[in-house]
């Protein structure tokens, strides 16, 4: 895999937030990181309550918060989003 450091970077460090902040206390992240021919595949889970089927398509909108009662910006999906756009994945 090729690409920009930096934002892959950034794009790992959003991937790895999120899931922490949303897994509770006494949670678990699990992250598993395969080849798929000339890609890799990234796939995070948590222990956390499940982002309701209403909201998740609005996960990636920017300041968009799918739990409100929790800090941040929204805008780190969307970011995250952008990244892979970029990297054509």
């Amino acid at each position: 895999m090729q690409g920009d450091a930096a934002f892959l970077h950034r794009l790992a460090v959003i991937l790895l937030d999120n899931p922490i902040k949303y897994a509770g206390t006494g949670g678990a992240v699990t992250l598993r990181l395969a080849a798929a021919g000339s890609q890799a595949v990234l796939t995070v889970h948590n222990t956390g309550t499940p982002i309701p089927p209403d909201r998740l398509p609005h996960i990636f909108e920017r300041f968009y918060r799918a739990a409100p009662s929790h800090s941040g910006t929204g805008l780190g999906l969307a970011i995250a989003q952008s990244i892979c756009q970029a990297h054509h994945a």
